[in-house]
C-alpha cells in the first residue's frame, strides 16, 4: 500500500479554488518540465496508437469477445489491485502524486455530491484501477491519457497536441484515415476500437466478472470506466456520428463524472486521503457490495 496522507472525508467539501479554465491546459512550454513531460507522452502515444496495435493488445489481455481460452496475467480482487497500484500518471498536468490517491479523492467527491448514488461512489473508486497495466512493463503512453477511436480519422481538432498524429502510420491508410473508417454511422461507441490503455483493460475485466459471477453491476459503472477518458467526445463533441441511443442516455452521467474526476484535484478534496481509515469506514463494505470480492481476470 502506498504511503498515506492526511485524512480526507466526504464532509465539508468545498468548490475547487483554482479557476476551471486552468485545468487540462495542454501547451508545450519550452523549459517547463511538466508541459514537456505531458507533450512527450502524447507525442509518443499519437505516433504509435494504431488499429493494429490496439487489436494486438486487446488479444493479449483478453479484451475481445469470444476469447474463452484467454490466460489472464493475474487474478486479483479489487483490494488486491489497490494494494499494488503505485503509479504516477505522466499524462496529467494537474496531479503529481500516486494515482491511487486520485481514485479516493474522486470517490469522496462523488459521496459528497451524490450521497445516495452508491454505484457512482464505486465507479469513482475503481475508474483508474486499470493503470495496474504498468506492473507488466507497459509504457506509460499505452496505460494512461485521453482516449479516442482508432480505425477511422483522428478528429484532431478535438484532441490534445493534434500535430503529433503526423507520424501515425494509420494516417497513410486510405480507409483508416477516412471519416468513418471501418465503422458505420450510429454503430455505438461500444463497437469502436478505442485507444488501448487502462480504461479498456478494466472495462473488460469488469465485464468478464459481471458475466461469470452474475454481479448485476449497474450498467453505468462499466460504461464510465470505459469512456471517462474519452474527452474528445464527452467534452469536445467529437465522434458523435458513431453514437447510438445508449451513448446518448449515458452522456449526462459521463459529464457528471468528468466534473467529479477533474475537479477532485483541488479544493478540500485535494488533501491526500487516509486510505486505510476510509476503507474501514466505508470502502471495504462498498467494494464487497458491488464486486462480491471476486477475483478479476486481468
Amino acid at each position: 500500500m502506498p504511503c498515506l496522507g492526511a485524512t480526507g472525508t466526504a464532509a465539508g467539501v468545498e468548490e475547487a479554488s483554482r479557476p476551471r479554465e486552468e485545468y487540462r491546459t495542454y501547451e508545450l512550454v519550452q523549459g517547463d518540465a511538466t508541459s514537456e513531460r505531458v507533450y512527450n507522452h502524447y507525442r509518443e502515444q499519437h505516433e504509435k496508437m494504431t488499429l493494429d496495435y490496439v487489436r494486438r493488445k486487446k488479444a493479449e489481455y483478453g479484451c475481445l469477445d469470444g476469447l474463452g481460452s484467454y490466460q489472464p496475467k493475474a487474478e486479483w480482487t479489487i483490494p488486491e489491485i489497490i494494494q499494488r497500484l503505485d503509479f504516477f500518471d505522466p499524462s496529467d498536468p494537474d496531479f503529481e502524486d500516486n494515482n491511487l490517491f486520485h481514485c479516493y479523492q474522486t470517490a469522496e467527491r462523488a459521496r459528497a455530491r451524490y450521497p445516495e448514488e452508491r454505484w457512482l461512489h464505486f465507479a469513482a473508486l475503481v475508474h483508474d484501477l486499470g493503470k495496474i497495466l504498468f506492473i507488466w512493463g507497459e509504457p506509460a503512453w499505452a496505460v494512461c491519457g485521453d482516449t479516442y477511436p482508432v480505425g477511422c480519422r483522428f478528429q484532431r481538432e478535438k484532441i490534445v497536441f493534434p500535430e503529433t498524429f503526423d507520424g501515425n502510420p494509420d494516417e497513410m491508410d486510405a480507409v483508416l484515415s477516412s471519416p468513418l473508417g471501418i465503422y458505420q454511422p450510429g454503430c455505438g461507441l461500444m463497437n469502436l476500437h478505442m485507444a488501448w490503455g487502462h480504461d479498456e483493460l478494466f472495462y473488460w475485466a469488469l465485464k468478464r466478472a459481471d458475466e461469470e459471477h452474475h454481479l448485476q453491476l449497474d450498467p453505468r459503472i462499466p460504461y464510465i470506466v470505459r469512456f471517462h477518458s474519452f474527452y474528445p467526445w464527452h467534452s469536445g463533441g467529437a465522434y458523435m456520428e458513431f453514437e447510438d441511443d445508449l451513448d446518448r442516455q449515458m452522456l449526462p452521467w459521463i459529464k457528471k463524472f468528468q466534473e467529479l474526476d477533474l475537479y477532485s484535484k483541488d479544493g478540500a478534496e485535494s488533501a491526500l486521503p487516509d486510505i486505510e481509515k476510509l476503507n474501514k469506514e466505508y470502502y471495504d463494505q462498498l467494494i464487497g457490495e458491488f464486486s462480491h470480492n471476486v477475483k478479476l481476470k486481468l
